[in-house]
This record gives structure tokens, C-alpha cells and sequence, in this order.
């Protein structure tokens, strides 16, 4: 959810009526960060397996375009 937008504008009738129960849940604390960070500093942690796109930096508007689209993974931009 994006903290400057936070309000959803949702049918209550549905939750109510239908008995819908709602909950809010974010399934990564701090210490998992920490975790992936050592994991990928030891390079324990086959991270290259997860990038599904590689562009050029001259490529950038293809990128954007590929991410938009919601295909693949984990897309990266060398700028080198």
C-alpha cells in the first residue's frame, strides 16, 4: 500500500454482510533484511537466478516498458 495513499475506497456491505474478515499483514521483519543482506554479501544467496531482465542503460525506455507490463521477475538497467 502506498503511504501517501493509504485510504481504500472498498464496499463495506460486502465485509459486513458477507462476513468477510479482513487483515493487514507484511510477512518480512528487519531481521529478515539483515538476513538476505549477509546472504547475498557471502553470496550464499543465488541472486542472479531471480533477474528474469538485463538491459543497457540506452534501453531504459524498453525496461520501463517490460516492468509496466508485469513480466518477469526482477529487471535490471547496467549503466555501465
Amino acid at each position: 500500500m502506498p503511504k501517501d495513499d493509504p485510504v481504500l475506497g472498498i464496499d463495506t456491505n460486502l465485509i459486513h454482510y458477507n462476513e468477510i474478515s479482513v487483515f493487514g499483514c507484511f510477512a518480512s521483519n528487519l531481521q529478515h533484511y539483515h538476513q538476505a543482506l549477509e546472504m547475498v554479501s557471502r553470496d550464499d544467496l543465488p541472486w542472479d537466478r531471480f533477474l528474469t531482465h538485463r538491459f543497457k542503460l540506452q534501453d531504459m525506455v524498453k525496461a520501463y516498458a517490460v516492468v509496466e507490463a508485469g513480466q518477469g521477475i526482477k529487471a535490471v538497467i547496467d549503466c555501465e
